[in-house]
């Protein structure tokens, strides 16, 4: 792409995808080692929690099918109108026999610990003998997938940048993919940024100390405006039609927020006579409830 007269090159993790795309962008990579390594997974059941739309939940669950477990998914309560009318991936769960266990708002934030998540859940509801894959499948073995892509990356810049100065802008959910793509990254003198899409900056730090030390936390570029979690907003929808206009599709959630951001930051960006490269890690599954979301707010 061209942006504000500077060549912004586009890694097109959205294009990678598996089991006819229900496993898509950086899921494949954050799953990658488990789907590799599935017989060493001796339970019968994978757990997992989050968001009704959520993009991680699709993935995890045609994994879980593909390998012959049954997949339990817990959430916070689901709106009535969402369950008479199923749709994104929501509706593609459900087809993939998915058992989703709603928890009313107090079971729940005690069961994983809040907004911040937990390693492991407490309490008593959830199944025995379960295999535990963390919100947004933010575990340490996501780290392998995520090498794989540091060393595309590094092979790119040494055949095509002739090891130039090379900057990387990336969306956050839990930071799991920025934490270890800097961690793989910094060696080489490669820098990381990444805008926090879920909650602040605190709120990302923290979630990725789980993973990395502090020398390995990227750098966190938050916007002027405050954005709550998937809230629509009119100058959201407009970047995502101006950049598909550009020729680049991006998810309705994280790409727009982090374009954002970066245009807001093009100085601490463009400088140094660097290259700058945009992680699009996928996401695009979840467009089709996004945008009834926008259209339910009256925004389209």
């Amino acid at each position: 792409l061209v942006v504000k007269n500077k060549q912004v090159l586009v890694k097109r993790d959205d294009l990678l995808e598996v089991s006819n795309g229900e496993i898509a962008g950086n899921k494949v990579r954050k799953l990658s080692y488990l789907l590799e390594h599935q017989n060493k997974i001796e339970a019968e059941v994978l757990l997992s929690h989050g968001g009704i739309q959520s993009n991680a939940m699709l993935a995890i669950a045609s994994m879980a099918k593909s390998i012959g477990k049954e997949f339990v998914y817990m959430t916070k309560p689901i709106p009535s109108h969402v369950k008479l009318n199923p749709s994104g991936n929501y509706s593609k769960a459900l087809a993939l026999d998915v058992n989703i266990v709603e928890l009313d708002l107090e079971d729940y934030k005690e069961t994983f610990g809040g907004s911040d998540g937990s390693c492991e859940p407490k309490g008593e509801i959830y199944p025995k003998n379960f295999y535990w894959i963390p919100q947004g499948a933010a575990c340490l073995e996501a780290e392998s997938g995520i090498k794989v892509l540091a060393d595309e990356i590094i092979n790119y810049w040494k055949r095509y940048l002739n090891q130039s100065a090379l900057k990387i802008f990336l969306p956050s959910g839990t930071g799991t993919t920025a934490a270890f793509l800097n961690k793989n990254l910094k060696p080489k003198g490669i820098q990381v940024f990444t805008v926090p899409c879920v909650g602040d900056k605190n709120y990302l730090t923290r979630q990725m100390k789980k993973f990395v030390t502090n020398e390995n936390i990227p750098t966190i570029v938050e916007g002027k405006v405050k954005q709550a979690f998937a809230k629509p907003r009119k100058e959201l929808l407009q970047i995502w039609k101006e950049m598909e206009v550009l020729g680049l599709k991006l998810d309705l959630i994280y790409g727009p927020r982090t374009w954002e951001v970066m245009l807001e930051n093009w100085n601490l960006i463009d400088r140094d006579n660097c290259q700058i490269m945009y992680l699009h890690t996928g996401g695009i599954e979840g467009n089709e409830s996004q945008l009834n979301r926008y259209y339910n707010k009256g925004k389209i």
